[in-house]
């Protein structure tokens, strides 16, 4: 397999991962990224490259909102699940490791915020 060859499957890849969160931010009031590492970084640049606006950013373990990233809010999971009441307009990009993305989304399903999307 040659180097253009690579380079045009991951070119396909990305596109079709951009389209994924496209179809998923549809008609979503709010939209939360759920990591603040490289994917959840990565992910805020898709979006807002294209005029999705970020609500804020999810991270386990924190009871409160702290601080910001990129500029944007970045709330503990708990405080949000007091927050938000109704989660079926906000959507959730899960920004993890594959490892730990299934037992996030496990989490916020049990939760109540059944619309999320594991970002691959």
């Amino acid at each position: 397999m040659g180097l253009t060859q690579i380079n045009s499957e991951k070119t396909l890849d990305d596109a079709c991962r951009i389209e994924r969160i496209m179809l998923f931010c549809k008609n979503k009031k709010d939209i939360y990224i759920f990591g603040n590492g490289i994917y959840g970084k990565e992910c805020y640049q898709i979006l807002s490259s294209r005029d999705i606006c970020v609500t804020g950013f999810l991270v386990s373990g924190l009871n409160k909102t702290y601080s910001s990233y990129l500029d944007v809010p970045v709330y503990g999971l708990e405080h949000m699940m007091e927050r938000e009441k109704d989660w079926s307009w906000i959507g959730v990009i899960v920004c993890v490791t594959q490892s730990d993305a299934n037992s996030i989304k496990e989490r916020l399903n049990s939760l109540g915020c059944n619309n999320v999307l594991v970002y691959e």
